[in-house]
């Protein structure tokens, strides 16, 4: 499995003594080329779980493992180079530097593992290609629509060797047409690069919870905790 929660839990500081829970004993497991979606409302902890399945964050307690690894115990160096190269982030704002093409943004993420962008030109072009904007690989993000720039944005994150992937929000900046057309593009791409996709989201309608353009499961979660969920393949 590509990406596997086991037991999870996370607090943060509350007060002088006191500790808030985040996330109270999260297990879950997103297989290759699966996409599932996480919803809830806000401040059920969503967003905590992205940050401790991506290494942002080491949880309390529990076992966070990405492609076999078991990841908690590893040194700093160790958890910033799997999320370098294994895991891609898309995040709710597009973040995309003005300055930049839209190339040259994908190629960024190269350049960052400290690899020179003539190496991974090819790549870059390839993933824009697969967004639908290998036309416009020389516009500046002010010149691309809000659908362009999130569509830049997913390139960015599949940019490497990539095994994990995860999705903040997508749609919240975009109508419904372009937010379905945005997750459909997400779902489509996971199945492809058998990526292990986890997707927060509020979009329900975007989903298409089973449809063979949409995500595989919808996980509810509120206060901390994963409730019921809606599987599809489990």
């Amino acid at each position: 499995m590509s990406l596997r929660l086991s037991d999870v839990t996370l607090t943060y500081p509350d007060g002088d003594d006191g500790r808030v829970t985040a996330v109270d004993g999260a297990s879950l497991t997103v297989a290759p080329g699966q996409v599932i979606a996480l919803t809830g409302p806000s401040g059920c902890g969503k967003s905590s779980v992205l940050a401790v399945a991506g290494t942002l964050i080491r949880p309390d307690s529990g076992v966070v493992e990405i492609d076999g690894t078991a990841v908690g115990e590893l040194k700093e160096p160790e958890r910033a180079k799997i999320r370098r190269e294994a895991v891609g982030f898309v995040f709710q704002n597009d973040n995309l530097l003005p300055d930049l093409t839209a190339l040259e943004q994908i190629l960024l993420t190269a350049h960052v593992r400290g690899e020179r962008p003539s190496k991974n030109r090819a790549q870059a072009r390839e993933l824009l290609d697969a967004v639908g904007l290998s036309e416009h690989e020389n516009k500046l993000p002010g010149q691309l629509s809000g659908g362009m720039r999130q569509r830049v944005n997913i390139a960015r994150a599949l940019m490497g060797p990539r095994k994990v992937l995860l999705i903040d929000e997508p749609t919240s900046a975009l109508d419904q047409a372009r937010g379905r057309a945005v997750v459909e593009l997400i779902v489509r791409l996971s199945r492809e690069r058998e990526l292990a996709a986890l997707l927060v989201t509020h979009d329900l309608q975007s989903l298409e919870v089973g449809s063979a353009t949409g995500a595989d499961a919808l996980v509810h979660m509120l206060d901390g905790r994963l409730l019921d969920s809606e599987l599809v393949d489990a």
